[in-house]
């Protein structure tokens, strides 16, 4: 990039004596002395200082990214930090010279972005400065957890569980694309700190109540009067009472704007309270905030930052009829876990392109089984075991877990690459997914789905997300999974799938009744009794026999009315069946109603219910309905059902990968 495209930062970073310039990535140059950039840390000192014994080298690892350049003579450190957050960095590094205090960050996520800068370069005064500071307001949480947790930043990561477990909802809808940031370990740790940090700041407040503190506050500043019913005895005052009350409810209450809440709303109502001053009641919030922060620490423990995805391998022992004991094998496939397997080249090579490869690569011989050629594979025995049989004319052994079976669907799609889309392995990946994994959807579809995003299988996801409709993914359903996720985004997606799921379901409601057979079937049977009553009959919205004798209400069954979800008239249809739709529709957009790709059932039954309530009704016998829904009624529900069905099978999942 050329010097023309530098710009200089400007005050305070310009003064005409100064001795080095710092240029960030964005090419904005920082003019200092550079005895103080030597003085804050030693990783600067090491490289802007000559060769000598007396300083250690480098970490390869930090200076990543760091070049030294010259510009008029002087020394440019060129960093790969932004100027955004060098200006805050260097600010403090020269704070000596400054007329007043250097800035502070805005937010927490600000304040972790310098103080990853400082830690980096081994700045303990700059670490110091912001540390010791008034904790800056957290705005996004789950951002700064995300990079607390990947620096391992134990002290900012419990800030931001902190601000986290106040968050309500907290819920995968409202985190959102936030989500994102959050590898699958990070959000695992976040879930398990927050469980506990909302258990350990109940137990936080329990122990204050029972404190000598809130006991000496109490006998310092309530004095009761005559007229007080809320701290004779010297007891807990009311509102207080009232604000603990309700953070046991929802942690989200505990918040210095919900505490003086509470006690705003009692004053005018009691003597006692109204006389408290303002010193005293903040004095007892930064007590309370004080022993719910100490209470904090017990989550500590928790934050162990263990960056494995997968557990580690559960080792069983390989499927019976492949071994050690392969006649006439001219190759050895050896696992992860160093087991072998005695195979032979002709057959895997004609099933996988890749296999073929491998084979033409020079290989290690084996000095045991007759100087064989041998392949180190990344499968362990167990998944590596259930593929060469696959492949074998020998009795399959279906895999008896959801991670074995994602194992094998995954080395399936691996070793079938470069292969037709029909190939043998192809085909035997798109048999299993349909032959073993329903066996696993009703109790393990949320796992079926992470590992399915794990291993991006685009089939079993679409398949797992499908299975998982009727009970959505939750932060509490999911926590012992999402270890096994790249990113935490992949929940977030299935949110806006079961969305979009859900929108196509309500569309197709009324869509499917104003489909052709839907129009037809209620012209040809909605019929109207007009005729063959005496003259007491009326007009009014429903064929109704009174049970008053020789009384008879007749309703229009045909009328056209306006439907929800259309916005404009509906197929002919009777006041009870559009009411129970519109009462689906409802509870569809409410999440009442559970989505699946076969809601034929569901339908069916709530419809016939419906019309067995308005047929049996006390009051009246519609005489319409019952001739008109005598026969073929299922084959309407059935029409409307398929029609849903087809509107959730065709919407799309968005793939992250």
């Amino acid at each position: 990039m050329s010097s023309e495209q530098l710009t200089n930062f400007g005050v305070p970073f310009d003064d005409p004596d100064g001795d080095m310039l710092i240029r960030s990535s964005d090419m904005v140059q920082f003019r200092i002395f550079k005895v103080f950039a030597m003085k804050a840390s030693p990783i600067f000192r090491s490289l802007l200082s000559p060769p000598d014994a007396s300083h250690p080298p480098v970490d390869a690892t930090v200076v990543s990214g760091v070049s030294i350049a010259s510009s008029d003579g002087l020394p440019v450190l060129c960093l790969p930090e932004a100027s955004q957050v060098l200006s805050t960095f260097l600010s403090i590094v020269i704070s000596t010279t400054l007329p007043s205090p250097p800035p502070i960050p805005d937010s927490l996520e600000e304040a972790i972005d310098v103080i990853v800068v400082a830690e980096k370069y081994q700045a303990r005064h700059v670490l110091s400065y912001i540390r010791d500071l008034r904790r800056p307001e957290c705005h996004n949480p789950v951002l700064a957890f995300s990079i607390a947790w990947k620096h391992r930043l134990k002290e900012e990561a419990l800030v931001a569980i902190r601000a986290i477990a106040l968050l309500e909802p907290f819920t995968i809808e409202s985190v959102g694309a936030d989500l994102r940031h959050l590898t699958g370990p990070c959000l695992h740790e976040l879930m398990r700190c927050r469980q506990a940090a909302i258990a350990v700041m109940h137990a936080g407040m329990r122990e204050f109540r029972q404190s000598v503190t809130l006991v000496e506050w109490i006998k310092r500043h309530c004095q009761p009067q005559r007229s007080s019913y809320c701290c004779a005895n010297k007891t807990i005052p009311l509102w207080l009472r009232t604000f603990f009350q309700s953070t046991v409810v929802k942690m989200a209450k505990f918040t210095q704007m919900d505490y003086h809440h509470a006690l705003c709303g009692h004053r005018a109502k009691c003597e006692d309270c109204s006389q408290l001053s303002q010193l005293a009641v903040q004095e007892l919030w930064t007590e309370l905030e004080a022993e719910v922060l100490r209470s904090m620490q017990k989550v500590r423990h928790l934050l162990t930052f263990d960056e494995t995805f997968l557990p580690s391998a559960i080792h069983l022992d390989p499927p019976p009829g492949i071994g050690r004991t392969g006649q006439y094998a001219d190759v050895i496939l050896r696992s992860s876990d160093l087991v072998d397997f005695r195979v032979h080249k002709a057959i895997l090579s004609i099933a996988s392109p890749l296999f073929s490869d491998m084979f033409h690569l020079p290989q290690p011989r084996s000095t045991v089984d007759d100087e064989l050629p041998v392949v180190a594979m990344e499968e362990d025995a167990h998944t590596l075991g259930h593929l060469v049989t696959a492949l074998y004319p020998l009795p399959f052994t279906a895999p008896a877990t959801i991670d074995s079976t994602m194992a094998l669907l995954s080395a399936l799609q691996k070793y079938s690459v470069g292969s037709e889309t029909d190939g043998p392995l192809e085909a035997l990946r798109q048999r299993y997914c349909k032959q073993l994994l329903p066996r696993f959807m009703d109790k393990h579809a949320c796992r079926a789905y992470m590992l399915a995003v794990r291993y991006r299988l685009p089939e079993e996801t679409l398949l797992a997300a499908q299975s998982l409709l009727t009970t959505p993914i939750t932060f509490l359903s999911c926590v012992d999974g999402v270890r096994v996720l790249p990113t935490g985004a992949a929940l977030h997606e299935h949110t806006q799938y079961y969305t979009r799921c859900r929108d196509a379901a309500r569309a197709a409601l009324f869509g499917g009744l104003s489909s052709q057979h839907g129009s037809s079937w209620f012209k040809s049977h909605a019929k109207t009794v007009t005729e063959n009553h005496d003259s007491n009959r009326r007009d009014l919205d429903c064929g109704k026999t009174s049970p008053k004798p020789r009384t008879v209400e007749i309703r229009d069954c045909t009328k056209r009315r306006p439907v929800k979800g259309n916005g404009t008239d509906g197929p002919a249809m009777p006041e009870w069946l559009a009411a129970q739709l519109e009462s689906m529709h409802d509870q569809l957009g409410a999440g009442n109603l559970s989505l699946s790709t076969n809601m034929g059932v569901a339908i069916s039954s709530s419809c016939s219910s419906a019309l067995a309530a308005h047929l049996n009704a006390d009051s009246y016998f519609c005489v319409n309905c019952a001739a008109a829904y005598a026969e073929d009624r299922d084959a309407l529900w059935n029409t409307l059902a398929e029609k849903i069905n087809q509107a959730i099978r065709e919407v799309p999942f968005e793939f992250s990968w």
